[in-house]
């Protein structure tokens, strides 16, 4: 019997940074669970050598924010805007480390987005990166996806902002380290704890059903149970929309996880993959 939580062996949580309104949201949410996991918050700035590739070519001009007049646009600048840029979300990443009093660090890469993410990424890593579903043609978005078919680490796509009275949803199939993520989240962010039991009928569904009820234990908020029985990406997707949840967790590595993902779409929800 699990009568407290007893989070997943994560160590580093991963955020890869940079000065937009997202990456700010994500930083501290990061460093709030970081907190609760007790793993120590890693702050990621890459400067995109694509970039500037395309700094260096002669024709490359920009248009400066709330102006409309071409400027130039070459390596040396965008390298001292790199400086200050990455000077910035340091001083914003051991700010809030401070305030949650947790180990941090912080790394500077230069390469392609993606590779240098995955080159960064270890086991027992979680990536938490700022998401909605207008960004998954994004920089970020792709990376997210890459990230999640190749890397070794667990992912947390943070969508915005979670309304205090949405639950923490675990989606399960038989992993018990998902429902121990649910309960570590739920306590940390004093959310309610849901469960989907998913089983191929409804007999499966019930045996467990139970088998998750013993597992959690008692708690001073007992989790909400829910078999889903002859599962579909419809089925679950029709309810996680009743559920509205704050956050979803499921494991990427369970054979229902390309309907969990697809029944995601119906959701506007932060993300919790292990894997």
């Amino acid at each position: 019997m699990n009568d407290a939580p007893h989070p997943p062996g994560i160590r580093r949580i991963l955020v890869a940074l940079d000065t937009a309104e997202p990456s700010a949201a994500a930083l501290e949410e990061a460093a709030r669970l970081a907190a609760g996991l007790h793993a120590e918050l890693v702050g990621l700035f890459i400067e995109d050598a694509e970039l500037l590739q395309a700094a260096a070519l002669p024709m490359t001009r920009m248009v400066p924010y709330q102006t409309r007049t071409l400027a130039d646009f070459d390596p040396a600048s965008l390298q001292r805007a790199y400086r200050i840029w990455s000077a910035e979300v340091r001083r914003s990443l051991e700010a809030v480390a401070a305030q949650w009093r947790i180990k941090w660090s912080f790394q500077i890469a230069r390469g392609i987005y993606t590779e240098q993410l995955m080159a960064t990424i270890r086991a027992g890593d979680l990536l938490a990166l700022a998401s909605s579903k207008h960004q998954r043609r994004s920089r970020t978005g792709l990376a997210a996806f890459t990230v999640a078919a190749q890397a070794p680490c667990s992912l947390f796509l943070m969508y915005r902002r979670w309304e205090t009275w949405k639950p923490v949803v675990v989606v399960y199939e038989g992993s018990e380290e998902t429902l121990a993520m649910g309960q570590t989240l739920a306590s940390i962010y004093n959310l309610p704890l849901v469960v989907l039991v998913l089983a191929p009928s409804e007999d499966a569904a019930q045996t467990e059903t139970d088998a998750v009820r013993r597992y959690l234990g008692t708690a001073d908020r007992p989790a909400d149970l829910i078999p889903v029985s002859q599962v579909t990406a419809e089925r679950i997707g029709d309810t996680l929309r009743k559920l509205t949840p704050g956050i979803i967790i499921f494991d990427r590595r369970g054979n229902q996880a390309p309907a969990i993902e697809e029944a995601l779409e119906a959701v506007n929800s932060s993300v919790l993959s292990l894997g």
